[in-house]
């Protein structure tokens, strides 16, 4: 990872080890939404950061520490993706969603922020297809306007007045900026 790549092993797959031990279902379900939630953002998060810095690429199915190639197993056995039984049919409908998780909780989101996305397919050890997804995130031109996450629910997943968050990327992460540093970003970034 660095400053025009991001890698992220899943989507809509967020890691529910955390969870075993809830015995409660309405703390489980709740909780498991939350972890949902924060995954979504960290990806949204990752998108408005590139592009509000020098653009870059989102790789869904590689280990976020290592860089391993994992591909898409953990998303396309979670939720509704796990009801899709044709390999083709899934890669079609998970392309659609990210796009549409995107577009629906980017500020400021247009057709041209986001590139085609495309998969890469590899081979495992068996010659089983593993697939990854890259998002390219295209930066916005200076003449432009930046691009903000929409935040519309709390740390504890109750919804709000959707809040706007101004993300840039630095090294291999990306800072929220807010006040004064928010400001002198936006003039030297988005000068016109």
């Amino acid at each position: 990872e660095g400053l025009h790549l991001e890698f992220k092993q899943s989507v809509f797959s967020p890691d529910l080890t955390e969870l075993k031990n809830i015995k409660d279902q309405d703390a489980y379900n709740k909780a498991k939404k939350q972890k949902e939630r924060s995954l979504h953002y960290r990806i949204i998060g990752s998108a408005c950061a590139l592009l509000n810095t020098e653009g870059g690429e989102i790789f869904i199915g590689v280990h976020d520490k290592t860089g391993n190639i994992l591909g898409l197993s953990d998303d396309r056995k979670y939720g509704t993706f796990g009801q899709q039984k044709d390999y083709f049919k899934f890669l079609d409908e998970y392309k659609v969603k990210v796009y549409s998780l995107l577009k629906n909780n980017i500020s400021g989101f247009n057709k041209e922020c986001i590139g085609d996305m495309e998969y890469s397919e590899f081979r495992d050890a068996k010659g089983s297809r593993i697939n990854i997804l890259c998002i390219p995130c295209n930066a916005i031109p200076r003449s432009g306007n930046p691009v903000q996450l929409i935040k519309k629910h709390d740390e504890d997943g109750k919804e709000i007045k959707p809040l706007k968050i101004l993300l840039h990327r630095e090294q291999n992460f990306n800072n929220q900026l807010d006040g004064l540093e928010g400001l002198k970003f936006l003039q030297d970034r988005f000068p016109e």
